[in-house]
């Protein structure tokens, strides 16, 4: 009973975060933390997941799909049916032809990613544009 007692009390200073502040990525036998507020944007390329982060990408676990669910819907939006971005990192967006957009982004690169046509609206709502 004592244990319980205990259990309830350190579960109230620390309630369940809803979403989760950090990812892993697994390369061999190293584990790597990767804080959700340093990725810029989630890929798939070649039936992998990554994680773009400080410039280098880490594989994660989870499928764009998965990650969309997963993650916190105020910080991450699917732009395109391989990518999800961190709307903390994206600088401008340009309207393309035939309702397409590209969100340009705070990183050194300025890294430029597609936004589908059915994924604009939502991404400029999100933004609040």
């Amino acid at each position: 009973m004592e244990h319980l007692v205990e259990v309830e009390r350190v579960s109230k200073r620390y309630p369940p975060a809803e979403y989760p502040e950090r990812i892993s990525s697994r390369i061999g036998e190293r584990v790597h933390v990767i804080e959700l507020a340093d990725v810029t944007h989630f890929y798939a390329r070649d039936k992998l997941t990554y994680a773009m982060a400080g410039g280098r990408s880490y594989a994660v676990d989870y499928s764009i799909a998965e990650l969309e669910r997963k993650l916190n819907p105020r910080k991450f939006v699917r732009t395109h049916r391989a990518i999800l971005l961190n709307l903390v990192w994206v600088a401008e967006v340009h309207s393309r032809f035939g309702g397409q957009a590209v969100a340009i982004l705070k990183d050194i690169e300025r890294t430029q990613l597609p936004v589908a046509r059915d994924r604009a609206g939502l991404l400029r709502s999100r933004l609040e544009l």
